[in-house]
C-alpha cells in the first residue's frame, strides 16, 4: 500500500507531533485583523466619498464646461478677403455684400424629411441645376429608382459582393455603371433641382455652414422670412462676393475664389483641413488669391451651434472674424490699360495687312530692373471664335522662340570665357556644316564686333562664339567637331544666370520653365547661340533684360508689393526684393550694355532712338511655323520680339515685347519697335 502511494507521490504520515495553540491568542490576532481592515475600508469611502463631492459639488460647472465643450459643434465662418489694389492705391477688387440661404439640420429631420423639403423648398426658390455632372444624376437615379437599379445586378455580382470580393464602394460604382445616359432621361427638371438642393442639405463641412444658395434675391429672402415655418433649418445669412472695379485682364493674374458649393479642391483637402479649414471653406482657387491665401484670407468667424429643446438650431458668435489684409500690387493701372490700349490698337491696324496674315497676339511685360516690380503685363490673344481678350498670366506661362534676343548672353559667354575679345572683328562670311544648309546673317554685314554684332544683330559672330566656346574644329562644308554635350550644358548655364530656361520665381502658384531643346547635334549648338534653339516665356525674357540692365544683378519679378492691415493700414507683409544671382564679369556685360544702346543709336533699333530718353534695346526675329485654323501649316510666320530698357544710364523700367507670327513674306519692320516707343513716350510724360 505504502509502495503504491509512494508512486502516486503520496505518503503514509508517519509519528507527526501535533502542536496546540492557545485559543486566547487566535482570537485577539483575529480581531485586530479586522480592525485593519475597517480602518482601510473607511478610508477607501472616505476617498470615494470625497471624490463624488469632488466631482459634483466642487467641479461640478467645470466638468459641465468639459462636457460641453467635448460635445460642442464649432462653425466657422469665412469672413470678407482683404482687397487688391494697384501701386498707387486704386482699388481693383474689393467684396460686395451679397444674400445667400443657409441650412441647418433640425434634430430628427431624417433622409426621408429633407428629401421632401428639398422638394418645397426647389418650387419657390431659383435653383440652377446645370452644376450636376453624370456622377450626380446617376446618384439621383438611384435614390429615386433603387429598385429598378438593384433588379440591374446579376445573383453572381450579388454574390461576389456578400463574400466581401467585391467591396462596399465597389459595389457602389458597380450599381452607377448600370445606369446609362437613356436613363436620365426620366428625371425631371423638377427632380433634379430638388437633388440640388438635397445635396447641400447633405453636405459634409467638417465644420463649416451648409450653403444652399448665394446671391439671393431681395424677393425671395423676404419670401423665406414671411414663411420661416414652413422650411424648418433653413435660414436667410449675409453674404459676400468678390468685386471687379476694374479687369483690363487682370482677373488671370489675380485669380479665382471658390464657392461654398466647391469648398476645397480634392487634390488639397487633407492639406487645408490639416490648418483648420472646413470642406466648404471659400480659397483662392489661383493666382495671386491662392499664392497669397494666407494673407488675404483673415480670421474666420467661430460659432457654437446649439440646439433648443424643439431641435432647432441657435448659432452663438464665440469668435468675431477679421477680414483679411490688404494687398498692394506692382501694376499701375493706368499703365496697364494705356499698353493693352496701344496692343489692341496695333492689332486693329493691321488685321487686314497681307503683310501680316497670322498676326494676333501680343505680349508686354512693362517692369522694373532693380526691384522686379511688374508695372504692366498684357497678353492679348484670339479666342475660338476671334475675339480678342487680354490674358496676362500667358506672360509667364506661355513660351516663345527668342530669336536675336538673347545674342547679349552669347555675348557675355565669349567674353567671359576668353574666346573673343571686345574688338575682334570677325567676318560675317556664311558658316556651312557637311550635310546642312548654310548659315548666315540676314544680309551680309561686313566684319562685326562684340558691340557691333548686337547692333546690327549679326548671326555669324553668335556661331563662331559657340565654336569657340566648345573649342570645336570647323572647316567650310566639313563635319563640325569637338562639340559634346558639355558645351550645351554651359551654354545653359550661362543663360540661366540670365533668367532664361528656367523659372524666375515669380510669385504665381505656377509658371513655365520653358522649352529645352533635345538635339544635340554639333550643328544646333550654332542654332543655340543665336536664339534658335530653345523657347523661353515673356516673363523670362524680362528677367534678361532686366539683369543687363541692372548691371549683371537678377532679381525676382513680382506682382504684390506688400499687404496692409484692413483697419489700421499698418504695413503687415512686405514682399522684399530678392536677389537670385549676380553676374561675375562686369567688364564683359558693359560691352553686351554697349551694344544695346548701339542698336538704336546705329543699329536695327534706331526707330526707337528719341532725345527725349536713351533706350537700350536688341530685336529679334524667330523662324516659326503656323497652323491655320483650316489646318493648313505654313513655314512663313516667324515671330517679332524686342527686348529694351530706358534711361540707358540709369534704367526705371524695361519692356519686353513679343509678337508671334507677325510677318510672312518679305521680312517688313520690327511690328515691337513702335508699340514699344508709345509706351515710352507714355511712361516719361506721365510719371
Amino acid at each position: 500500500m505504502d509502495k503504491f502511494l509512494e508512486k502516486l507521490g503520496l505518503k503514509r504520515a508517519r509519528n507527526k507531533t501535533t502542536k496546540t495553540t492557545n485559543p486566547n491568542l487566535v482570537a485577539g490576532e483575529v480581531q485586530n485583523r479586522i480592525i485593519v481592515l475597517g480602518f482601510i475600508i473607511f478610508l477607501s469611502l472616505a476617498v470615494i466619498v470625497g471624490k463624488l463631492f469632488l466631482v459634483q459639488v466642487s467641479s461640478n460647472e467645470a466638468y459641465i464646461e468639459k462636457l460641453a465643450a467635448y460635445t460642442r459643434r464649432f462653425e466657422t465662418i469665412t469672413t470678407p478677403r482683404g482687397e487688391f489694389l494697384d501701386r498707387n492705391g486704386n482699388l481693383i477688387v474689393g467684396n460686395e455684400i451679397s444674400k445667400a440661404i443657409i441650412y441647418y439640420p433640425p434634430v430628427g429631420h431624417e433622409s426621408k424629411e429633407k428629401w421632401e423639403m428639398a422638394i418645397k423648398f426647389s418650387e419657390n426658390f431659383n435653383v440652377d441645376e446645370s452644376n450636376l455632372n453624370k456622377s450626380d444624376l446617376q446618384d439621383l437615379y438611384m435614390f429615386l429608382y433603387k429598385d429598378e437599379v438593384d433588379a440591374r445586378i446579376s445573383e453572381k455580382e450579388n454574390a461576389d459582393h456578400k463574400k466581401g470580393d467585391i467591396s462596399i464602394s465597389e459595389f457602389h460604382n458597380l450599381k452607377k455603371s448600370k445606369i446609362s445616359e437613356k436613363d436620365f432621361e426620366k428625371l425631371t427638371v423638377a427632380q433634379r433641382k430638388a437633388y440640388t438642393i438635397y445635396q447641400r442639405m447633405n453636405m459634409s463641412t467638417s465644420g463649416g455652414m451648409k450653403m444652399i444658395l448665394s446671391s439671393v434675391s431681395n424677393e425671395e429672402i423676404a419670401f423665406l422670412a414671411e414663411n420661416n415655418l414652413d422650411y424648418p433649418g433653413f435660414e436667410s445669412y449675409t453674404n459676400w462676393e468678390r468685386h471687379y472695379l476694374e479687369d483690363l485682364g487682370l482677373r488671370t493674374i489675380i485669380g479665382s475664389v471658390s464657392t461654398e458649393t466647391q469648398g476645397l479642391p480634392a487634390e488639397k483637402a487633407d492639406y487645408y483641413l490639416a490648418k483648420d479649414y472646413s470642406r466648404n471653406e471659400r480659397i483662392g482657387r489661383s493666382g495671386l488669391e491662392l499664392y497669397y491665401e494666407d494673407i488675404v484670407s483673415g480670421n474666420k468667424k467661430v460659432q457654437d451651434v446649439v440646439y433648443s429643446e424643439d431641435g432647432f438650431a441657435k448659432p452663438i458668435e464665440v469668435r468675431e472674424g477679421t477680414r483679411g489684409d490688404n494687398i498692394y500690387l506692382t501694376i499701375d493701372m493706368d499703365l496697364q490699360k494705356k499698353v493693352e490700349e496701344i496692343a489692341l490698337s496695333y492689332i486693329e491696324r493691321y488685321k487686314n495687312d497681307p503683310r501680316r496674315l497670322y498676326f494676333q497676339t501680343i505680349h508686354f511685360v512693362v517692369s522694373d530692373p532693380h526691384n522686379g516690380d511688374i508695372l504692366a503685363s498684357v497678353a492679348i490673344k484670339p479666342d475660338s471664335e476671334g475675339n480678342l481678350y487680354n490674358d496676362p498670366s500667358a506672360n509667364h506661362l506661355d513660351t516663345i522662340i527668342p530669336g536675336s534676343t538673347i545674342k547679349g548672353a552669347t555675348v557675355y559667354l565669349g567674353l567671359k570665357e576668353g574666346v573673343v575679345s571686345p574688338y575682334e572683328m570677325i567676318s560675317d562670311d556664311p558658316i556651312k556644316i557637311a550635310g546642312t544648309e548654310s548659315k548666315s546673317s540676314y544680309s551680309y554685314l561686313g566684319a562685326t564686333n562684340a558691340i557691333t554684332s548686337l547692333s546690327r544683330s549679326s548671326n555669324v559672330y553668335m556661331y563662331h562664339v559657340a565654336m569657340r566656346v566648345a573649342n570645336a574644329r570647323y572647316q567650310y562644308n566639313q563635319p563640325l567637331y569637338g562639340v559634346d554635350m558639355e558645351d550645351f550644358h554651359k551654354f545653359k548655364q550661362n543663360f540661366s544666370s540670365f533668367g532664361l530656361g528656367t523659372k524666375t520665381g515669380i510669385d504665381m502658384p505656377s509658371e513655365a520653365e520653358g522649352y529645352v531643346g533635345k538635339v544635340l547635334q554639333a550643328g544646333f549648338l550654332l542654332d543655340y547661340a543665336m536664339g534658335q534653339f530653345d523657347s523661353y516665356s515673356p516673363m523670362q525674357l524680362a528677367a534678361y533684360v532686366n539683369t543687363i540692365a541692372n548691371d549683371g544683378i537678377r532679381v525676382k519679378p513680382r506682382y504684390v508689393q506688400y499687404a496692409t492691415d484692413p483697419i489700421t493700414n499698418i504695413k503687415v507683409f512686405e514682399n522684399a526684393t530678392e536677389v537670385v544671382s549676380i553676374l561675375e564679369d562686369k567688364e564683359a556685360l558693359g560691352y553686351v550694355q554697349q551694344g544695346f544702346r548701339a542698336c538704336v543709336t546705329s543699329g536695327l533699333c534706331q526707330g526707337m532712338n528719341t532725345s527725349q530718353y536713351e533706350v537700350a534695346a536688341k530685336t529679334g526675329t524667330a523662324d516659326n511655323t503656323y497652323t491655320t485654323k483650316e489646318g493648313v501649316v505654313t513655314l512663313d510666320a516667324p515671330h517679332s520680339l524686342l527686348v529694351s530698357y530706358a534711361p540707358y544710364e540709369n534704367p526705371e523700367i524695361s519692356v519686353v515685347c513679343a509678337a508671334p507670327n507677325a510677318t510672312n513674306g518679305p521680312l517688313i519692320g520690327n511690328i515691337c519697335q513702335p508699340m514699344a516707343s508709345e509706351v515710352y513716350d507714355y511712361y516719361f510724360n506721365n510719371k
